[in-house]
């Protein structure tokens, strides 16, 4: 659970003491379709949908989250909750471990289209 949304309302407030920064594991934007239905469209139509999706959904998400964490920190900042920030070096590292580690996991589940997912999203740096 992201420490930025509803810690009040689960009593983390009390208890926790530090935030690890840079952020990780935030809720995505997704697009969930049948399978069947997506081999249907043309190229052309795939195209349409993912340059829609990566190039105006989702940096407007990422700026509405970016919104949001800044007017939590400031809730947790007056409840005396430390920020932690590690350093461009260790950033990378973290996130880099954190985001192969959970697409391998994923792969496991689902080797056959996790990759094609993966592929993508290495498409669309952050």
């Amino acid at each position: 659970m992201s420490l930025e949304f509803g810690a009040k309302d689960f009593g983390l407030m009390e208890v926790t003491k530090y935030i690890l920064q840079p952020s990780f594991f935030q809720g995505a934007a997704c697009i969930l379709l049948n399978m069947d239905k997506w081999k249907q469209l043309s190229q052309k139509g795939q195209d349409i949908m993912l340059n829609t999706f990566f190039n105006d959904l989702q940096p407007k998400i990422v700026d509405y989250r970016k919104d949001q964490s800044e007017r939590y920190k400031k809730i947790y900042l007056d409840g005396k909750i430390e920020y932690i920030n590690l350093s461009p070096d260790e950033s990378k590292i973290f996130l880099d471990t954190i985001s192969n580690s959970t697409w391998d996991y994923l792969a496991k589940k689902d080797p056959k289209y996790i990759p094609m997912f993966r592929e993508l999203d290495n498409k669309v740096k952050r």
